[in-house]
């Protein structure tokens, strides 16, 4: 069994693509993290919705590097961590808005908050997480760039002139 052999070129262009998509997809699930945290928080209602369009907008700004299976598991990676994000930053503000605790003693404090998650989002939140990151990974493995194996490009037949 053969393998093609990967230019340098195209390792380059290769890992850039990747590299981009993953910032991009950083930036996408801190910023759904931060939506879907605060709509938590200030609603009470943990949304499998929610999770779902968080790891639906993660899986879409990595599908542009490609579908291979690292674009995925690197969706799939920054959609978890955006979902606990949004736990934490949901029950950190459940504290603001239940314990009337000022906002600014949870802000220096919110490291406390991660021993809790498990009592507070109980085995629901988990599912959420869980679903936003097979909902990324699905997304990026259907949604990607299909990338073709570069070959000879065939040179349009000569017209003889008249």
């Amino acid at each position: 069994m053969s393998y093609p052999t990967l230019l340098a070129a195209d390792h380059a262009m290769l890992s850039t693509r990747l590299g981009m998509a993953l910032a991009v997809g950083v930036a996408a699930a801190i910023g759904a993290a931060v939506v879907v945290g605060v709509f938590s928080g200030v609603t009470g209602i943990q949304s499998a919705y929610a999770a779902l369009l968080l790891g639906w907008i993660v899986g879409l700004s990595v599908s542009w590097a490609g579908r291979d299976r690292l674009a995925a598991a690197g969706a799939t990676v920054l959609a978890l961590a955006g979902s606990a994000a949004a736990s934490v930053i949901a029950v950190c503000l459940t504290a603001v808005r239940d314990a009337h605790v000022r906002a600014s003693i949870v802000a220096a404090h919110f490291w406390r908050a991660i021993p809790l998650l498990p009592h507070v989002i109980g085995w629901f939140g988990f599912v959420c997480w869980t679903l936003a990151a097979i909902v990324s990974w699905r997304t990026v493995r259907r949604r990607g760039r299909i990338r073709r194996p570069a070959g000879p490009t065939a040179a349009p037949p000569h017209q003889p002139q008249i």
